[in-house]
């Protein structure tokens, strides 16, 4: 069952991340003891700033014991390149432009945000252009 994202949803991360999409901008933000860490409350990035949209689906037994995450590249952004084992997730927790996946459960949603973002970077959304 292919799941829908409906334009403003905001979709909670793990650790106070959330994440949504209004068909403009998409908007990272940070509450709680993730501001500690991202060092920023909010973010918006113009969906014409964005390149491309990165997906790493939680792993593990039943609920994903190891995070997942969702990354939303810029030029000029920080390649999120490996840098061994477990160090893209480790780099992925403290990329600005990235939300991690709180578990399997939340994955449908967060596939179907990828989905809407990427329509809207192709300049299409619902077969027609996007403003």
């Amino acid at each position: 069952m292919e799941t829908d994202y409906a334009l403003g949803t905001e979709l909670k991360g793990d650790a106070g991340q959330y994440v949504s999409f209004d068909g403009r901008f998409v908007t990272v933000s940070q509450r709680g003891i993730a501001r500690l860490f991202a060092g920023r409350s909010e973010k918006r990035i113009p969906v014409s700033q964005i390149t491309s949209v990165d997906l790493k689906p939680p792993t593990g037994p039943l609920t994903g014991i190891l995070p997942g995450w969702i990354r939303f590249t810029t030029a000029g952004s920080p390649d999120a390149a490996r840098t061994g084992f477990g160090g893209r997730g480790y780099n992925a927790r403290h990329d600005e432009n990235t939300v991690m996946i709180p578990g399997k459960k939340a994955l449908p949603q967060f596939l179907a945000l990828r989905d809407t973002v990427e329509k809207a970077i192709s300049g299409t959304a619902g077969g027609r252009p996007t403003i």
